[in-house]
């Protein structure tokens, strides 16, 4: 393989033209392979074809048929005997450039390779063939972990060539089972796993597009589906996340039925995407169903049936419904003790959560022995290196601010950020809600210009995660506008306000206690500034009095 300028050089003095930037723009196209370099330079000779249009044209050009470049072939014909030459030297060598066809052109784990060639014993000398023939080249992905990287134009001849074999959907087939075995399949709930799921998420999305392209609806696919979703969903993309559980949904009625516990997960998952987007009715019926679906297939005392009661419950919570959420909680955590015992991480999980429920209505002293309790279970189930149990800890902050513990709150909050930066990374959402919350406990302390630069962090955090519409936004809009109130910027303290109050109003409801807190700041802005009938107007419209 040339590098860009020797590509760039053979281009120009094989045409004998001068457009030097159109021929680094087509060297780049063509992966500065030598065949392809060469089959374009006779094309453009030949038929005056400036390198611009060539570009363009180049996924046409393939299959199109010239004369007089030093093999006589087109570009598809070219890289084809370039195939061709290293099978016959290397047989094998045909199965991974077949798998490699049908994922994403750059950085394919090299332990993918390992699981197509299982059966053999020589697989360095199939890479080693590959790469002198510049079919493929070693291209290391992050911390040096060994990968491969393929030219797409060496991807698309050998499509064409699976294809002309009628071997196509056969291959892709086998493609996604491997896929599919590698990704793991509890990346939701295990932050170690998501560098390992970041390495194959691009693969996983081509592979599921070329299954969609050649219509395959198996069952693998939708378990690959899934399992992008589930990583995407842990990433806080819920949006990309909710097409590949709608995928994942409509192949596995297809394949296996309505009435399979699989299903009933895919489910459960697609419910929780659609209560972050917030799709609120949808979300409901899919939890419910999944719930009703997990009962019918398992029994009332089952794991499935206590996860899905959990999510269930966990969401009419986030709507601010915790009287219909706590005995949900209550049956998760009762279900899972009986079945798992109390040293079960998912125990740790379900009983944190209703902790954290018992907070929310007011009941701060049993809130905080069982948020304890979660705490102890955890940190010999989960270790302390869990996203998990930082979360466990910022409830915990949360609960001894309440009750006037502010120096362990903020020892408390302090560990929890730190355990997320590692696990999650600085601007993931679940850092932006620690920040938020040790911005409480700082406010609370009369440091309101180190809340600021935390609540402010926390906001652009979420934006960037979500964009500007959304209740993670809004909610943190809504923490930083007190603070503008009491420092007296009123006037931004309104602007703040009333765009969380819009988003917020939207997606819960009048009734929300974000939505309602959100109108009592703006009230009292509007109060400052001299506006008393507009203030008596927003809380009138929320009940505020």
């Amino acid at each position: 393989m040339f590098k860009p300028e020797p590509a760039i050089e053979f281009l120009l003095k094989r045409t004998a033209r001068t457009d030097r930037e159109s021929a680094a723009q087509l060297a780049k196209d063509l992966g500065y392979l030598p065949l392809a370099l060469d089959q374009a330079a006779a094309y453009l000779r030949l038929t005056g074809t400036t390198f611009s249009q060539y570009t363009a044209r180049l996924h046409t050009l393939i299959g199109s048929q010239v004369e007089g470049g030093a093999y006589g072939r087109s570009i598809g014909a070219t890289l084809d005997l370039a195939i061709e030459t290293t099978l016959a030297k290397e047989p094998m060598a045909e199965d991974v450039l077949a798998f490699s066809a049908f994922l994403a052109p750059e950085r394919i784990p090299l332990d993918l390779i390992d699981a197509v060639l299982a059966n053999t014993n020589n697989r360095d000398s199939v890479l080693i063939s590959l790469s002198a023939s510049s079919l493929i080249s070693h291209d290391p992905l992050p911390l040096d972990v060994p990968a491969i990287s393929i030219h797409r134009l060496v991807q698309l001849a050998m499509r064409n060539r699976l294809a002309g074999a009628g071997a196509l959907e056969a291959i892709l087939e086998r493609s996604v089972t491997i896929l599919w075995d590698a990704f793991p399949n509890a990346s939701y709930n295990r932050p170690t796993e998501w560098q390992r799921c970041e390495q194959l998420l691009p693969h996983a999305v081509v592979a599921l597009e070329h299954a969609s392209i050649a219509n395959i609806r198996s069952f693998t696919v939708a378990r690959l589906a899934n399992s992008v979703g589930c990583y995407l969903l842990a990433r806080e993309v819920p949006g990309r996340a909710e097409q590949y559980f709608r995928k994942a949904l409509g192949i596995a009625h297809e394949t296996v039925g309505r009435e399979h516990f699989e299903t009933a997960t895919i489910l459960n998952n697609l419910a929780l995407v659609l209560g972050k987007i917030g799709s609120h009715a949808e979300a409901e019926k899919g939890y419910r169903d999944s719930v009703e679906l997990a009962e019918k297939l398992h029994g009332r005392r089952s794991q499935a049936v206590a996860t899905n009661l959990n999510n269930l419950a966990f969401f009419f919570q986030y709507l601010g419904r915790e009287v219909e959420a706590e005995p949900l909680f209550r049956e998760s955590v009762n279900i899972t003790e009986q079945l798992l015992g109390r040293e079960h991480p998912d125990f740790a999980v379900r009983l944190h959560n209703l902790g954290f429920c018992l907070r929310n209505t007011g009941c701060i002293i049993e809130a905080d022995e069982i948020v304890r309790e979660a705490i102890s279970v955890g940190e010999k189930s989960l270790g302390r290196q869990h996203n998990h149990f930082a979360a466990f800890l910022t409830t915990l902050a949360d609960i001894k601010e309440r009750l006037g513990h502010v120096s362990a709150a903020e020892a408390l909050i302090g560990e929890s950020i730190a355990i997320l930066e590692r696990t999650c990374g600085r601007n993931h959402p679940e850092t932006a809600s620690s920040l938020c919350q040790f911005g409480q406990i700082l406010c609370q302390t009369n440091r309101p210009a180190d809340a600021e630069v935390l609540f402010r962090e926390a906001l652009s955090i979420y934006i960037a995660s979500y964009g500007a519409i959304h209740p993670g936004v809004a909610i943190s809009r809504g923490n930083l506008a007190p603070l503008l109130l009491e420092t007296g910027r009123t006037r931004e303290c309104e602007k703040e306000s009333r765009e969380a109050l819009q988003v917020l109003d939207a997606f819960f409801g009048r009734g929300h206690a974000s939505t309602r807190g959100a109108a009592s700041v703006l009230a009292e802005a509007l109060d400052q500034l001299g506006r008393l009938s507009e203030g008596s107007e927003v809380r009138r419209r929320y009940g505020l009095g």
